[in-house]
């Protein structure tokens, strides 16, 4: 009975929409299922964690059929049906939310029974409900082309065919619609593939990107502001030398924000602190500044990264760490304390204890360090990576030669097996503990001039992690 269908549905079920779900089963179409009604309020005594002991198959017949023999297929159907009324329950849960779906279905049924002036009506309705929306995106042209094509069916069929010319004009109107919707659709479609690319070693197909890019930047741009946002985005990460791009999206962005969805402006956003992190980390120094004050918009804001209405790890982690370099230690610490709890609750532990290790790494507590890192696990590659970059960084600090080049050793098979690591992942780590171990091995030696030169080759090297910090030791060791 725990590990049920209908259990795992209503515990996911708060306190009012629980109770909202007691008076659904009672209503009239349920009443002639009284017994569904009665099972109802004896699985209401182990509401919401369904935990207790007694929580069983056998008490709960015992208690809907005192006296007689249990059986299993009674109470099998009871469950069947009480989750088919769940299933509806959270269907019209759904529908009630999205106002222009409900009435859209309520529309259609009055033209399918020919219901002319309360068609006309509900049509204003949904036409008025579309235009109080100050949200212009995707769902807006979605809406505008449904309730034009549902327009158009109904009263075009109500004139003889040739006086139906003003119905044909109409579906410009209606087409145009829906050309929008797909356009910004698919241009955000590329934007969240592209994402995902960053994060996991797999290739989508961009298939039309180029053409559409090409026609909404002929025909949308100018008229359409979710399309040119879009449409910068996708030509943010085709010239990533163009700078101009960066800044004319984060400009029209923030004017045009109003018009953006909360989801939306998360996606975007989010591309915008990715794309600035990059530069940084990449060498620009004017990106830094811009990047620490789009992570803050975004906490200010609330549209941050969330899985499931948690704050993704990810983000927290980014977060601190790109806080780091401002060192407003008082700040990283209140944010860690708040905002650990926003973290999804099985990987809040990783999250909270490898910030405090960057933390206290930044701080030059370095057993404090390795005390927070030694508690994270590993077993996502993400985080394996992560905490041996502290731990080489740490060993390095601490001379701990030995554990350098252990560390560097593990990393390169780690690196060389996990086929899920993206490219550009593995290329940056790889880049940085060869030299690490080329730099370590000249200040063993105390090979001034094999120190210089690998300067020189790490300056001109493509950008890896901590290429900025390991050309800092370099010069540190030349300077002693």
């Amino acid at each position: 009975m725990k590990g049920s269908k209908i259990v795992s549905l209503l515990k996911t079920l708060n306190k009012k929409e629980f109770k909202e779900f007691g008076n659904f089963v009672n209503s009239p179409n349920f009443t002639r299922k009284k017994k569904l009604l009665e099972f109802y309020k004896v699985i209401c005594l182990y509401y919401p964690d369904f935990d207790k002991p007694k929580f069983n198959q056998h008490t709960i017949f015992k208690k809907l059929y005192p006296g007689k023999t249990y059986n299993e297929k009674i109470i099998n159907y009871l469950k069947t049906e009480l989750y088919k009324a769940a299933e509806t329950y959270i269907g019209i849960i759904d529908m009630r939310k999205n106002i222009f779906d409900f009435h859209l279905h309520i529309l259609k049924q009055l033209g399918k029974r020919q219901l002319h002036s309360e068609f006309g009506r509900k049509a204003a309705k949904l036409k008025s409900i579309i235009n109080k929306n100050k949200i212009r995106n995707d769902n807006y042209y979605l809406m505008s082309y449904l309730l034009k094509k549902e327009t158009r069916n109904f009263y075009e069929t109500k004139k003889p065919l040739g006086k139906r010319i003003e119905y044909f004009k109409d579906m410009n109107d209606e087409l145009d619609e829906f050309i929008v919707f797909f356009i910004v659709k698919m241009l955000k479609y590329y934007t969240i593939l592209r994402n995902q690319e960053n994060l996991l070693n797999y290739s989508y197909s961009y298939k039309l990107q180029d053409e559409l890019m090409a026609f909404a930047k002929e025909n949308l741009i100018k008229s359409h502001p979710a399309a040119n946002i879009f449409y910068l985005l996708n030509l943010l990460y085709k010239n990533t030398e163009n700078d101009s791009v960066f800044y004319e999206l984060k400009n029209f962005v923030e004017t045009n924000i109003g018009l953006l969805e909360k989801e939306d402006a998360e996606l975007i956003y989010t591309e915008l602190f990715n794309y600035s992190k990059i530069k940084y980390v990449g060498g620009n120094d004017s990106y830094g500044p811009e990047n620490t004050s789009i992570m803050k918009f975004m906490i200010a804001r609330d549209i941050y990264p969330k899985e499931n209405n948690y704050m993704s790890e990810n983000t927290f982690i980014n977060i601190v760490s790109n806080s780091l370099r401002e060192r407003d230690y008082e700040w990283i610490e209140n944010f860690i304390d708040k905002f650990s709890n926003k973290i999804t609750p099985d990987r809040k532990a990783n999250a909270y204890n490898y910030s405090l290790g960057m933390l206290y790494y930044w701080k030059k507590k370095y057993n404090t360090a390795l005390e927070y890192l030694a508690k994270v696990k590993t077993d996502d590659f993400y985080y394996y990576l992560r905490v041996n970059n502290h731990l080489l960084k740490i060993y390095y600090e601490t001379n701990e030669i030995v554990g350098i080049l252990n560390t560097i050793d593990a990393t390169k098979h780690f690196l060389s097996s996990n086929k899920v690591i993206p490219g550009y992942v593995k290329d940056r780590f790889l880049h940085f503990i060869i030299y690490l171990q080329k730099v370590v091995r000249a200040i063993e030696t105390g090979d001034n001039n094999k120190l210089k030169k690998l300067a020189e080759e790490i300056s001109s090297a493509p950008e890896f992690e901590n290429k900025i910090w390991l050309l800092k030791r370099i010069e540190e060791k030349l300077t002693d």
